[in-house]
């Protein structure tokens, strides 16, 4: 299951998930979606917890992603 609950600022959201699950939601490996974090977490866009999914800012995120899926 997957729950997302936004702070007061409504820039940020926390994303209450394992990483298993949510590879297993998307149809990849454990692995792949850990780099993938990872990825975005030396980015600074997300900080990652103990089952849990930290977004600093919500637009800047959906901005990084839509730019990356457009230069694919």
């Amino acid at each position: 299951m997957l729950v997302a609950e936004t702070t007061q600022e409504e820039n940020e959201a926390n994303i209450h998930c394992w990483q298993e699950d949510l590879a297993f939601m998307i149809g990849h490996s454990r692995v792949a979606i850990g780099k993938a974090l990872d990825k975005l977490a030396n980015r600074g866009l997300i900080e990652l917890g103990y089952g849990k999914i930290h977004i600093l800012n919500v637009p800047t995120l959906v901005l990084f992603c839509t730019a990356k899926i457009r230069s694919v």
